[in-house]
């Protein structure tokens, strides 16, 4: 038992690394490019565009919204702009689920096949360049690793414990054990990994899984709340609001989900591994055009931005 366990911890211990080795090449690489960034969010548009797909590729919506809170404080986004930005983010996590799913996949040893070609690489290029993608593929790959280890210990687990206790049906319990589960790992993407793996594995139907998903996606706000400790107003207003974006995303699917208007999405007929990803991106896509009418601003004074600058 003491084995499937330290496995377990070591898979998601491989995860969590190889998401902060991206976040870490990326951050550095966005913030040392802050002019550039801050011109592809000069609008709402390309702003919910950059924060998707950065979000994206980090693997961790925090990791963005910790550098919207940084261009916020510094007066270097119009609040409209650094909104649709952290909205993007809430959408862009959402491709951790699907890494998840494409885990159970054949063609994911495809990707760990490339694992030592990147690696080799990654040991004799003196290209800069080229050490920095093979870094970033080396990165990305072991989240695949992370994946398969998490994968094969989650189902042996459940066969040895009784999980019901945390699966009981209880949707307020849920939503809150998902709730601090994610503020305390500081990791969305964990915990929506996990979600899915235990749909798959049959021990949490996708009704209970619906209000995981919805908690994974509020715990996800400490850290850009930590991220805004020190910050001028400005920038404390991009953590409140990824706050309550996420909170009125949560209040309109509960309605939702009581009233039965999700009961067509709940009985499609996929899996449920892959119905818990598709509704972590409906969860945000849905949240982000039910928020986009509040985000209209007053056109009177217009916000006063500061000259582009390099964000420390």
């Amino acid at each position: 038992m003491l084995k499937i366990f330290s496995t377990l911890i070591g898979g998601v211990g491989v995860f969590i690394f190889s998401v902060y080795l991206i976040n870490k090449s990326m951050s550095e690489e966005l913030l040392n490019k802050s002019d550039k960034l801050i011109k592809l969010t000069n609008t709402p548009f390309k702003a919910l565009l950059v924060g998707l797909f950065s979000s994206a590729l980090t693997q961790s919506s925090s990791a963005i919204n910790g550098i919207a809170v940084q261009l916020a404080d510094k007066n270097l986004l119009t609040k409209k702009n650094r909104y649709y930005l952290v909205m993007g983010t809430n959408v862009g996590t959402t491709i951790t689920a699907y890494l998840a799913v494409l885990g159970y996949i054949d063609a994911s040893t495809f990707f760990l096949i490339l694992m030592p070609i990147a690696a080799i690489i990654l040991a004799v290029s003196k290209n800069e360049q080229i050490v920095r993608r093979a870094f970033f593929v080396c990165s990305f790959l072991m989240i695949f690793i992370g994946i398969n280890v998490i994968s094969d210990s989650v189902p042996k687990i459940i066969s040895k414990i009784d999980i019901t206790p945390f699966t009981d049906g209880n949707k307020l319990k849920l939503l809150f054990l998902s709730t601090l589960a994610t503020a305390v790992c500081q990791s969305s993407s964990v915990i929506s990994l996990i979600i899915v793996m235990l749909g798959h594995s049959g021990a949490v139907s996708i009704d209970n899984a619906v209000f995981l998903i919805m908690g994974a996606n509020i715990g996800t706000c400490a850290t850009a709340f930590l991220a805004a400790i020190g910050k001028s107003k400005k920038g404390k207003e991009v953590a409140v609001f990824n706050l309550l974006f996420n909170i009125g995303g949560v209040a309109a699917f509960s309605f939702a989900f009581a009233t039965g208007l999700l009961n067509g999405f709940i009985n499609l007929s996929v899996s449920t591994d892959t119905k818990i990803a598709l509704f972590h991106t409906l969860f945000n896509v849905v949240s982000i055009i039910f928020v986009i009418p509040f985000t209209v601003e007053y056109k009177g004074k217009k916000s006063k931005i500061k000259p582009t600058s390099q964000v420390g």
